[in-house]
């Protein structure tokens, strides 16, 4: 089972680095803080998989962002 997580809120411009799988990446803030706060949460351990556009589709590719 997979839970998303919308991205698109919050000023796009305050960017953070987190490490997903072993390489560093830059997010949003709020993404960030989202990440972290899951991160946290017992309802999450074990049970989904998180799919979130900003970290799973290549967003300097405008093909696969509209597919």
């Amino acid at each position: 089972d997979y839970a998303a997580l919308s991205y698109v809120w919050g000023n796009q411009t305050s960017r953070r680095k987190i490490i997903v799988n072993g390489h560093e990446m830059h997010v949003t803030s709020n993404l960030e803080g989202a990440l972290r706060a899951l991160r946290n949460q017992s309802d999450f351990e074990g049970k989904f998989r998180l799919w979130v556009n900003a970290i799973c589709i290549n967003q300097k590719d405008e093909e696969e962002r509209n597919r």
